[in-house]
């Protein structure tokens, strides 16, 4: 897999994070420093999650829509996982498989940040 490296203006953009543990905070709160709107579904979520809006329940098919311009899939189940990518590319959302690069529509690169200077690396 070859991925480009490209800088997205997050501002505002709707991110869907599907799962309620470390990984998904982790995600969160890095989406959330570049301005990113995030609402998390999970079936259980960490307290730290809990200062963003949430939802406990399982992920709908419905849940993947056009509302969203990127989800992350950061469930602990492989299975559940894969399904949120497959529907994601179905309906042309990117999308994050959190240790799957191989399902991911785009991946997080190591990201360095000071000031106006973002460097990301791979």
């Amino acid at each position: 897999m070859s991925y480009f490296s490209l800088m997205i203006d997050l501002d505002q953009k709707q991110v869907l994070i599907i799962g309620g543990q470390k990984t998904a905070l982790r995600k969160a709160h890095q989406l959330k420093q570049f301005g990113a709107d995030i609402h998390i579904i999970s079936e259980t979520i960490c307290d730290q999650l809990r200062s963003y809006p949430y939802e406990i329940r399982s992920v709908k098919p419905s849940d993947i829509c056009s509302r969203y311009d990127l989800i992350i899939a950061a469930t602990n189940q492989r299975e559940v996982n894969a399904w949120i990518a497959q529907m994601c590319k179905q309906e042309r959302i990117l999308v994050n498989v959190v240790d799957d690069p191989a399902l991911c529509t785009f991946i997080f690169p190591a990201i360095l940040k000071q000031d106006d200077v973002i460097v990301g690396i791979s």
